[in-house]
Parts: structure tokens; C-alpha cells; sequence
């Protein structure tokens, strides 16, 4: 079948197309638009939230933090994880304490001078079978009988070992001085001599030297002397004989233990002890480096 355009129909299908562009172009547009309007107030809301932010204050800052209950206190101490040593409380020892002045007491078994009976006093030195001398109250000495006392030791002399420290600062305390780089000093308490030189501006600990002293009944006197001679030997024929005798008052000296009358042997070797007439024992070794090393006017220390 054969269809044949007319005039009319033409212009109806011409009006049709266009019709149909027009129509897709409106529909085109409405899309558009919807997509711009969206856009536009997404941006719109973007910008007013950003004013509310540079207009109201930083409330992430300034907000309380939420209410919690705190967990109960601990009955504990913690450890700490770094300790801080404690600041030491420690005193050092008193000298007096360490180093006590040895003391033996005589009482009076009867009036004599101007002491009465019962009379109390410390014993210096003796004579051996002849007399004692006694401090008196006023600081003199006193020469008593030789029977007249009843003796005791008063001095505790159970203490504490001394280190090098604690006998060089006793020196150091105590101010004392000697004419010669060289200085001694027997502790009567502890039946100890020390042997310090002058170095380095103190007095430094050179030889530390165990010692026997004078017995109950003759003490050995306590004070501050000086070396005055050296006598390589002395003793009694068929006795006894002592070694590199050192003197510092009269006839009180160091010197080695005893010997036979020949100084061949040792007869009575011991030290730390009370056992002699007032001298103060040393070994051989120490008293005669005594004798050969001490210069004369060294300072002595007897307490």
C-alpha cells in the first residue's frame, strides 16, 4: 500500500518534532535548575554554620567534663617508681665516746695531810712499793703512801672498733701539734698506740700498733710529753731485757715486750694488756721503728 504525503500531514509532523524538542529541552532545564537549587543550599547551610562558629565561643574548650564517682582511695602506698635517697641522720660518734681518758680511782683507807679518810681521787702514776700521786680537787697532785689506796678502774674500756677516720679526726678535734713531722699517741682505753705524720696539711694515720700498759697498781701516767731519750736496751741481769726503749717521761718508755737478761728469746711476748710497771709494751717490729725513725721532741699523747 502505497502512502503519499500530503501537505498537511507534513506540517503535522513537523509540529510534532518540534513539539517533542521542546518539551525535552523544558525537561532538560527542570533537571537543571533542581540540581542548582540543591547546590545553592547545600553552600547556603555550610556558610551559616561557619558564621555560628567565628561568632559563639569555643564550647569544646569551656565544657564541663561528665560527672564520674572516683574510684575509692587506696589503703596502700603506692611505690613510687624513682626513690630520692633519705637525707642521712646519722651523727658521727663522739670522740669522747670512741677514745675515753683512762681513770683509775684510789680511796683513802685513812686520813693523810690534808686529805681526809674516805678521800677520793684519780690516780696518776706510781713508785713501785713507795708512793702514789692523786689529783686533788683543785688540780694539784697529792703523794700518798703506798698502802694508803683502795684502787678500781672506772674506765669502761669494752668499745667499739675505731676506723682510721675516727682516730685521725680525734687528732684533728683535739688540736694537738708536735715539734717534728712526727706525733704519738697511746690510748690507755684501748691498749692502742698510733703513729701519725704530718702530710698534706693534717695528720694522716701511719701505723696503728697494739700495745701493753701499765697494771692496776702501776699506772701509767696520762698527759702530754715529748720524746726525750733513746737507750737501745735495759733490764735486769738474770731477769729480763727490753729492746729499743724510747723515753718520753723519766724512766717511762715504749720498748718490745720482754726478753731474757741476754735478748736472745722473748719471755713474756704479750700486748694488750695491763701488765707492766707503767711503760707501754710494743713488738719488736714497732719499737724499734720507734727507735730508729722518731726524731727527738716528737710530741707524746698518753690518755
Amino acid at each position: 500500500m502505497q502512502v503519499y504525503l500530503t501537505e498537511e500531514n507534513t506540517k503535522r509532523k513537523t509540529l510534532t518534532i518540534k513539539q517533542s524538542k521542546k518539551e525535552n529541552t523544558m525537561k532538560k532545564w527542570f533537571i537543571w535548575c533542581v540540581i542548582v537549587g540543591f547546590a545553592l543550599m547545600v553552600a547556603v547551610g555550610v556558610a551559616i554554620k561557619g558564621d555560628e562558629k567565628s561568632v559563639m565561643p569555643n564550647t569544646v574548650q569551656h565544657t564541663q567534663p561528665p560527672t564520674t564517682t572516683p574510684p575509692p582511695a587506696s589503703t596502700t602506698t603506692p611505690t613510687p617508681t624513682t626513690t630520692t635517697p633519705p637525707t642521712s641522720t646519722t651523727t658521727l660518734p663522739r670522740i669522747s665516746d670512741l677514745f675515753p681518758d683512762y681513770e683509775i680511782e684510789g680511796k683513802l683507807k685513812y686520813a693523810y695531810g690534808d686529805l681526809p679518810k674516805g678521800y677520793v681521787g684519780m690516780v696518776r702514776c706510781a713508785k713501785h712499793l713507795t708512793f702514789y700521786y692523786i689529783y686533788k680537787e683543785d688540780g694539784s697532785i697529792a703523794k700518798v703512801p703506798w698502802d694508803s689506796l683502795v684502787l678500781r678502774e672506772v674506765t669502761n674500756t669494752t668499745l667499739p672498733v675505731a676506723c682510721q677516720s675516727e682516730i685521725e679526726r680525734a687528732v684533728k678535734e683535739r688540736g694537738w701539734q708536735s715539734e717534728t713531722p712526727y706525733l704519738l699517741w697511746t690510748s690507755l682505753a684501748r691498749l692502742e698506740t698510733y703513729l701519725f705524720h704530718f702530710e698534706g696539711g693534717k695528720w694522716t694515720l701511719v701505723r696503728r700498733m697494739k700495745c701493753s700498759a701499765g697494771n692496776l697498781e702501776h699506772p701509767t701516767p696520762a698527759d702530754v710529753y715529748f720524746v726525750e731519750q733513746k737507750i737501745p736496751y735495759f733490764g735486769k741481769e738474770g731477769a729480763y731485757r727490753c729492746l729499743f726503749a724510747t723515753g718520753f717521761y723519766g724512766n717511762y718508755m715504749y720498748h718490745s715486750v720482754l726478753y731474757d737478761d741476754k735478748g736472745e728469746q722473748i719471755i713474756d711476748g704479750r700486748l694488750g694488756e695491763r701488765i707492766s710497771n707503767g711503760c707501754i709494751r710494743l713488738s719488736t717490729a714497732d719499737s724499734r721503728f720507734l727507735y730508729e725513725e722518731i726524731p727527738h721532741r716528737t710530741a707524746v699523747y698518753v690518755q
